[in-house]
């Protein structure tokens, strides 16, 4: 009963904190319709292992069968539709094919390929065992509800790392093909009189 009720503010408080996100146009990777739609998603998974692992750890397994079998059923739809989500925005970046998606996709499958990769195999794992473990043993549901408590975990580290380490603005650099600068990029150093930011730079003897 107070799961349906609270049902509605978890949708309000996570589409609306996401939508925040959604609305900043010099982050690429927020910058979706898709983000507050899969920011639900991702909370009624998390909400629904949450009580499955209360569940099965700390009730009588026999009563609470029905209810974790529904539970399970509502985590299958939502993580399901968390891969339909992604498979989305990833074949629209790669669509694009700009400098900056092109950029996006390297900071995912490359400098932190190796987290995004354990989300989503945290996440199978996850549909995997609740799609053939509440048949078989209960561990294999505590299992996927952990397996889905460190998937959201690494989900948000990826929400953060990729949109900033990507910088808003690149340029080409001059007649160098192939070659982008970011702009615009921070000095590190401020004294009285300099700029924060560096407007041009220098490439062999020439501005850009």
């Amino acid at each position: 009963m107070i799961s349906v009720i609270t049902l509605p503010y978890i949708a309000v408080l996570n589409g609306v904190t996401t939508l925040l996100f959604a609305m900043q146009h010099t982050k690429l990777w927020w910058h979706s319709a898709l983000l507050p739609v899969d920011s639900i998603v991702i909370a009624i998974t998390l909400g629904c292992s949450f009580m499955m692992l209360l569940g099965l750890l700390f009730f009588d397994k026999t009563s609470l069968k029905k209810g974790i079998s529904l539970l399970s059923i509502i985590a299958l739809a939502a993580i399901m539709m968390h891969f339909v989500f992604t498979v989305f925005e990833l074949a629209t970046l790669a669509w694009n094919s700009t400098a900056e998606s092109k950029e996006l996709m390297h900071l995912l499958f490359d400098t932190f390929g190796i987290w995004y990769g354990m989300e989503q195999l945290l996440f199978i794992i996850a549909f995997c065992g609740y799609l053939f473990g509440l048949r078989k043993q209960p561990v294999w549901m505590v299992l996927s509800s952990l397996a889905v408590l460190l998937a959201v975990f690494v989900h948000r580290m990826m929400l953060t790392l990729p949109a900033f380490n990507m910088v808003p603005l690149t340029l080409p650099a001059g007649t160098l093909e192939g070659t982008l600068w970011t702009y615009p990029i921070a000095s590190g150093i401020y004294q009285a009189g300099q700029d924060i930011f560096i407007a041009f730079w220098e490439l062999h003897g020439k501005h850009l």
